[in-house]
């Protein structure tokens, strides 16, 4: 028997049941004690934490001035650019904003419509990259009596996150603060539309291999997976960090020590910046566009955000402290799904090596035009397989050509990590049946899914809020 995943009103009915759902379950649907159900316990934090993070996200301790009619607007144009495929995650998304302002509901379904096209494409910000720029329509969203020029800037740096993440710019962020939004609202919405980015790709890699013999779970429309909001070892919810020192009322009711906004009302830019010339594996810096507190600055509540104390030397990670129930879902998300190994029972599959979750990761960020993401993980998948000419293959040619000249297994992964990349995904049943052709357990498909689908998000993140800069 196949899985059957739930109707959109069935997912929408349990999203609105309160935590202790997993949304992706619920719309994929797993059954409790299933074979697919068995694969995503085989990172079990990785499944935590990413309901965590749609939990800061869609139920935050506090809203900081971006209200949940806002998210949800946002959410539903996201899902509705990444295609029919996405329609029962977006499902979830378009009944909550048109529970709340029906008007709008119709009016972001109609801008999807004019914005929706394939991706990623859009012009490198690299001159050694130009003759792969693919360019293409800068989507802009007009104001309306039912779209303030608030969110109109924010749905409008959504379709660009979505569709064209390479061109992202200081520009970009200027119109956002021009149009009233605060930085740290700014680092929620980035993190919004990427974490959206990497569900959706999430539940559509579960369900092409749900759809297959060997991972068939037997589940009916409308069953909604086990409770999985477990608390952390921190002692905070599955939404959010523990607090301490000054506190504040909260959207919900929940007194959080209040996070304080640097105040940006322009971006910096790098004129004399030394920038890479193309994809690379040398160790690059980052700057941000937007200013990050400073160490000294951080609150308790940001600091349990970074999950590493020493992660407060990274601009790029005090900048995401701004929204750190968020930011500490996903650090969670990102630890298990590739620093650790993941436990198994001897008779499940062996999950993906490290150096290919790496390969994936790099190939993600190769499709979506991250030259610091892609730098960091070609880095460690050259040194954990010490496949040099390989990787270097990767990032010159890029992922298609380079399919060509790799060996049967990573050739295989490539083409998958890749075609998850696009938008709307191209992942198929073709895939898996090539990952299992040459070797890969369903636990170790499983693995290429999330280790690709996460820099969905990552790289977003990345490209939205900074560039790199050669080392000194």
């Amino acid at each position: 028997m196949t899985t059957t995943a739930t109707s959109g009103t069935d997912a929408t009915e349990v999203a609105q049941s309160g935590r202790g759902v997993d949304l992706v379950d619920a719309v994929v649907g797993t059954a409790p004690g299933s074979r697919l159900d068995a694969l995503r316990r085989g990172r079990d934090a990785a499944r935590t934490h990413t309901q965590a993070s749609h939990d800061a996200l869609f139920a935050p301790v506090a809203e900081n001035g971006f209200p949940l009619v806002e998210r949800y607007a946002v959410a539903s144009l996201v899902l509705a650019l990444h295609g029919a495929a996405a329609a029962p995650l977006g499902a979830v998304y378009d009944g909550e904003l048109a529970a709340r302002d029906a008007a709008l509901a119709a009016e972001v379904a109609a801008i999807a419509e004019a914005a929706r096209r394939p991706g990623p494409y859009g012009v490198y910000r690299e001159p050694g990259l130009a003759g792969e720029s693919e360019r293409g329509e800068a989507f802009t969203v007009a104001s309306s009596a039912v779209v303030p020029p608030r969110l109109a800037s924010g749905l409008t740096h959504a379709v660009l996150l979505v569709l064209r993440p390479r061109e992202s710019s200081p520009q970009a962020l200027q119109a956002l603060l021009d149009a009233g939004w605060t930085t740290s609202q700014i680092v929620t919405l980035s993190q919004l539309v990427a974490f959206l980015a990497y569900q959706v790709r999430l539940v559509h890699g579960l369900g092409v291999l749900a759809g297959s013999s060997d991972a068939a779970v037997g589940v009916s429309v409308g069953s909604a997976g086990a409770d999985t909001s477990a608390t952390d070892a921190s002692g905070a919810g599955a939404g959010g960090a523990a607090t301490s020192g000054a506190a504040e009322a909260g959207a919900f009711g929940v007194e959080v020590e209040p996070v304080v906004d640097p105040g940006d009302r322009a971006v910096t830019t790098y004129p004399d910046l030394d920038r890479p010339d193309h994809f690379t594996r040398a160790n690059l810096g980052w700057v941000p566009w937007l200013t990050p507190p400073a160490a000294d600055q951080l609150s308790e509540r940001q600091y349990a955000g970074l999950v590493e104390r020493n992660r407060d030397a990274s601009p790029y990670f005090r900048l995401l402290a701004l929204d750190p129930e968020v930011l500490a879902a996903r650090t969670r998300t990102d630890l298990d799904t590739f620093r650790t190994g993941a436990p198994r029972k001897p008779s499940d599959g062996e999950g993906l090596p490290r150096p290919e979750r790496e390969l994936s990761a790099a190939v993600a960020s190769r499709v979506n035009g991250c030259v610091f993401c892609a730098s960091v993980h070609a880095r460690f998948a050259e040194q954990l397989s010490h496949r040099t000419d390989e990787v270097d293959l990767l990032l010159r040619k890029g992922t298609e050509a380079a399919t060509a000249q790799l060996e049967p297994r990573w050739a295989a992964v490539v083409r998958a990590a890749a075609a998850l990349s696009r938008t709307p995904s191209a992942f198929d049943a073709e895939h898996v049946a090539e990952l299992r052709g040459v070797g890969l357990s369903d636990e170790a498909i499983l693995d290429v899914v999330g280790a690709a689908g996460f820099f969905a998000w990552a790289n977003r993140l990345m490209l939205s809020l900074g560039e790199p800069e050669n080392p000194a």
